[in-house]
């Protein structure tokens, strides 16, 4: 008896893997912004002119692209798929084949294939052949086994190394719960196959309820039963009893990667075993995961983990390479100034947010990162950040300066702003101290259609101070703060969009096509100026980013473009794009000097092979619109 309730509670976990409700995943076949294109054939068209795409069609331009592909099983069956495919500059790219568990579907393992694509690795995800009730592959779950699904991953394993456009010497197999025994099988009696493995509360524990199971069958003449929803043939448990998928795991000689939850009943002892069989092994625990990672934060943390790994283990093999600052031209992403007692201080994004600093803004010195240690806070709403920060914000308010920035997950609106203080900007001075006060506004998937990253914040003519923020999701975000420069007075509401409200997929995990972001709101000659990005950073040269600007009486809008439209309605007056030596110019940052006006942004540098460098510029007034000066 005891073992029958074994097999049910872990059939019942199992099936929480994949449908894990406090999760809204959007279908990329047909919805959503990665919109899948049927492939009838197992190979792909010619690929994509990215470049052209880019600069010509930025209403559909995407991170990654998703096409549905199917591959023949040994038996004939049609197994169906889809691969998400990122942009990238490399002509080989490296893939995860991804594993589903028990009486799942793609859709379990979709979040970290969305992840790596956002990353430059590409996955294939698929339904095994009798997988689920739900599966889009054909074959009946009555004739699924472990050993079957074992076959699907090696049939799709060699038709992914056929494409050209997959480097065969770097193809990882990841596998969730049953597909984490399955993976782990597979990788053992294909040990040359895979660069490294991946095993997500990897269920080794599923032979051991074979033979109270087989007693079920037999106790009903052998016929299918039906284990949480799906009916299994005995065959299922024929084909595993007596079992001991430890005796073979550790046949696979590369680098291994297991990440389970420290509450998940299903794992606990086989993984701490599995460890010891194979001879390069690393483990993440997640304090507090079940089985299947029902709790978002704790899905992220593992999430993280899984792209750390793949990325080490995949990447091309490099030769020693040191990075040297360029005084003249530095490196920089989202750019922001200050000046004090003559000096100009930039701050960047980079670990603990980037400090550079200069007396005539010509020559650059590299300072120490602004934030050490990190925020620790941060790591509760984003569970992915480990200390490289985004997009920060600097403002002085009576003696104290006040410095925002973001923490975030590549893609996704799990983010958080938080803010630190200090007297002075000089670091050689006694009073020179970061003081991290913690944490402005946070978003999360499924509960705010917006994203806490990218702050800028303003004091009106009345002296509120305002945050503004915002990237992708429902566009760029107002609230006024509370006199302590912290808290949130009001929600948030929505000042500039990329593309109609009714347009774009809202409340979903990942980034949609309202291609807006970075926002920062001056104030010059009775009106505020609202100047935002749009398109598409962080592609080098591919990069389409634009700086565009609305101007506002008021400084909670509507911001107006020349032409009179509204900016929440998709206006905007394009100041800066592409040019002959930069592919995109986007992420400013605009100040009042000495009376001499400048604006700050990044650049992708076509002479440098689109390094993203530092751009900065007089910035002219002509009919109470910017220019940029000659």
């Amino acid at each position: 008896m005891k073992k029958v309730i074994i097999s049910v509670l872990l059939m019942t976990m199992t099936v929480m893997a994949w449908a894990r409700p406090s999760r809204k995943i959007i279908d990329g076949a047909g919805s959503g912004p990665y919109k899948a294109e049927a492939i009838s054939e197992a190979t792909l068209p010619d690929s994509t002119d990215y470049t052209m795409k880019a600069k010509n069609f930025p209403d559909v331009n995407e991170p990654f692209t998703v096409k549905e592909i199917h591959c023949k099983s040994r038996d004939g069956k049609d197994i169906w798929g889809q691969l998400y495919m990122p942009v990238s500059q490399e002509k080989q790219v490296p893939i995860v084949i991804m594993a589903h568990g028990y009486n799942g579907t793609h859709y379990e393992p979709k979040p970290f294939a969305e992840s790596l694509a956002m990353n430059g690795v590409a996955s294939y995800i698929f339904d095994f052949c009798g997988g689920s009730n739900n599966s889009k592959s054909e074959g009946e779950t009555t004739e699924m086994t472990i050993f079957t699904e074992k076959g699907n991953v090696e049939d799709i394993t060699e038709m992914v190394k056929s494409w050209d456009f997959v480097d065969p010497a770097r193809v990882a197999l990841l596998g969730c719960s049953q597909g984490g025994l399955v993976a782990g099988l597979t990788a053992a009696a294909n040990p040359d196959a895979y660069k490294s493995l991946i095993l997500v509360y990897p269920a080794f524990t599923i032979p051991a309820t074979a033979p109270m199971m087989l007693k079920r069958f037999d106790a009903d003449g052998g016929k299918p039963q039906e284990v949480m929803g799906m009916k299994l043939g005995r065959g299922y448990y024929e084909a595993i009893n007596g079992m001991d998928p430890l005796d073979s795991i550790g046949a696979y000689k590369g680098d291994v990667f297991i990440v389970y939850g420290d509450k998940d009943m299903i794992v606990a002892g086989g993984v701490d075993k599995a460890v010891e069989k194979y001879e390069k092994c690393k483990t993440q625990v997640i304090a507090g995961g079940d089985h299947g990672f029902s709790n978002y934060r704790h899905h992220e943390e593992a999430t993280g983990g899984i792209v750390d790994f793949v990325l080490k283990t995949l990447s091309k093999p490099r030769g020693r390479w040191h990075h040297k600052f360029d005084s003249s031209n530095p490196d920089v992403h989202d750019p922001v100034m200050a000046k004090e007692n003559g000096k100009y201080y930039m701050f960047t994004t980079g670990m603990g947010v980037g400090m550079m600093s200069s007396d005539d803004m010509k020559t650059w010195k590299l300072e120490e990162q602004v934030l050490n240690p990190i925020p620790e806070w941060a790591k509760e709403p984003v569970p992915a950040y480990k200390g490289h920060t985004w997009a920060p914000d600097i403002i002085k308010v009576g003696d104290k300066w006040y410095l925002y920035y973001s923490c975030s997950t590549f893609g996704k609106n799990i983010s958080a702003i938080g803010v630190a203080t200090n007297n002075t900007l000089d670091p050689q001075s006694p009073d020179y101290k970061w003081e991290d006060q913690g944490m402005v506004i946070m978003s999360q998937p499924g509960v705010t259609d917006w994203n806490a990253i990218d702050p800028n914040v303003i004091i009106d003519k009345k002296g509120n101070p305002w945050l503004t923020f915002g990237s992708f999701w429902d566009g760029i975000q107002l609230v006024q703060l509370e006199k302590d420069m912290k808290t949130p007075k009001g929600k948030p509401v929505t000042i500039a969009r990329r593309r109609n409200a009714d347009s774009v997929a809202h409340l979903q995990p990942t980034a949609n096509t309202n291609a807006i972001e970075a926002p920062f709101i001056t104030y010059k000659d009775g009106y505020y100026y609202l100047f935002v990005s749009y398109d598409y950073c962080c592609k080098g040269i591919n990069s389409n980013y634009k700086t565009a600007v609305g101007r506002s009486k008021n400084v909670a809008g509507p911001y107006l473009d020349k032409d009179g439209k509204d900016m929440a309605a998709t206006g905007g007056t394009v100041l800066l794009a592409e040019s002959p030596d930069y592919s995109g110019i986007g992420h400013c940052s605009v100040y009042d000097f000495d009376g001499k006006w400048y604006i700050a942004a990044h650049g992708y540098d076509k002479r440098r092979n689109g390094a993203s460098k530092l751009y900065l510029r007089e910035l002219n007034w002509k009919d109470g619109w910017p220019e940029i000066a000659e």
